[in-house]
């Protein structure tokens, strides 16, 4: 199974202060079967890695740390950066598809990540990828 994940997702994993943290937590658990492969792009990376940075004094920059070391030192996640071509399809999505909405152009980078893998599901609790006609793992 290949599930994308998203910055708020992640946000609640290390948060506990966030409002979704309880729910991510059991999400995790349900996701556990066997060889699950959970995408992350550079630009959810530079996303979280920042707002963890922010969300506490002391403990914010041992939550990005944690988030650091869990993204590179384990197997489930697939690192992938956002190359040119993707970039360009994410600057279409931001301004083509963008009307009416307030998708960021990281979302956009990531709905394009997601249509070139084929990948269908997220795990996020940001309505934004179901506008966008992708699965909402988590709602």
């Amino acid at each position: 199974m290949k599930l994308f994940c998203d910055t708020g997702f992640f946000i609640a994993i290390y948060d506990p202060k966030d409002q979704y943290h309880q729910k991510a937590k059991n999400l995790v658990k349900t996701i556990e079967t066997p060889n699950p492969i959970l995408v992350i792009s550079d630009y959810v990376y530079s996303e979280t890695v920042s707002s963890l940075l922010r969300t506490h004094k002391y403990y914010g920059p041992l939550r990005a740390k944690e988030f650091d070391n869990d993204v590179f030192d384990n197997k489930i996640y697939s690192f992938t950066f956002i190359g040119e071509s993707l970039f360009e399809k994410a600057r279409k999505i931001f301004f083509d598809g963008n009307k009416g909405r307030k998708w960021s152009f990281v979302d956009c980078t990531s709905f394009a990540l997601m249509e070139d893998y084929g990948i269908k599901e997220v795990l996020s609790f940001d309505e934004n990828f179901r506008e966008f006609g992708f699965s909402l793992i988590g709602q």
